[in-house]
């Protein structure tokens, strides 16, 4: 083998394996790195809502239609985030299992508290079972409990 053919060789096989580096760290980003930022968005999103709308689910039926609409909407609509961005997930199982996520199952009953928080916002009695239901959820997702 001539030094003219060891140097297109040599250069051929990085250039190919730059290739495949790149493809591999791509398809890992796409179907794990991204996946997993936009749960941990999601959870990060109800984080936030449980603290802007405390007063709406504090007191339900007390304020603004307007404001409980507003509140009933946005968990609803969380809920259903929350779910779907964790279905993305490849591997769920797996990665639940080392804790880089919340289970599955934490997953669901999350969302279902939520539901039931969005469902409540209107019962004048329901103060209480909500303050539970907020507990809850943060337990389930990970969120300190000294937020809020």
């Amino acid at each position: 083998m001539t030094e003219i053919e060891k140097i297109f060789l040599t250069s051929s096989i990085t250039i190919i394996g730059g290739v495949i580096i790149f493809t591999m760290q791509q398809i890992i980003s796409k179907f794990f790195v991204e996946t997993i930022y936009r749960q941990s968005e999601i959870i990060s999103d109800i984080s936030d809502a449980l603290v802007y709308y405390a007063r709406e689910y504090s007191s339900p039926g007390l304020l603004s239609k307007e404001l409980q609409d507003q509140a009933h909407n946005k968990f609803r609509q969380l809920a259903s985030l929350l779910k779907a961005r964790s279905y993305m997930i490849k591997w769920y199982g797996f990665l639940s299992f080392f804790s880089i996520i919340p289970n599955l199952n934490n997953i669901e009953e999350a969302s279902s508290n939520l539901i039931g928080l969005s469902n409540s916002l209107f019962n004048k009695s329901d103060g209480v079972e909500n303050h539970n239901r907020v507990v809850k959820i943060k337990k389930l997702l990970g969120i300190p409990s000294g937020i809020t």
